[in-house]
């Protein structure tokens, strides 16, 4: 088997207004020896800080084309620039899986 995934999403809030999200990785490899495929997504502001709201929202949504074999796993990561605390974070993969001979 071998798992296509076709998207990518996620949003991010740092306990902290002065964190801000750079980026998301999807990295799709051999748990042991991390080799494999890196894919890079800008992450933006979604939603502001306010009255009910401790820090900016943050986010990323794309479509992808990336491939884990069987024995493989895909990881996906979202990275703060000043690595401050994260309130709450979510994060999706999908796709489908395909028979391989």
């Amino acid at each position: 088997m071998r798992l296509v995934i076709l998207h990518v999403s996620g949003i991010a809030r740092p306990d902290s207004t002065t964190t801000v999200f750079d980026l998301a990785e999807l990295v799709t490899d051999n748990t042991e020896d991390e080799s494999g495929a890196r894919n890079v997504f800008a992450m933006t502001r979604i939603g502001q800080q306010g009255s009910n709201v401790i820090a900016d929202t943050w986010g990323f949504n794309s479509p992808v084309l990336a491939f884990v074999e069987e024995g493989s796993t895909a990881r996906l990561t979202m990275s703060t620039r000043d690595g401050g605390a994260t309130f709450f974070s979510q994060a999706t993969i999908s796709g489908y899986w395909e028979n391989v001979p």
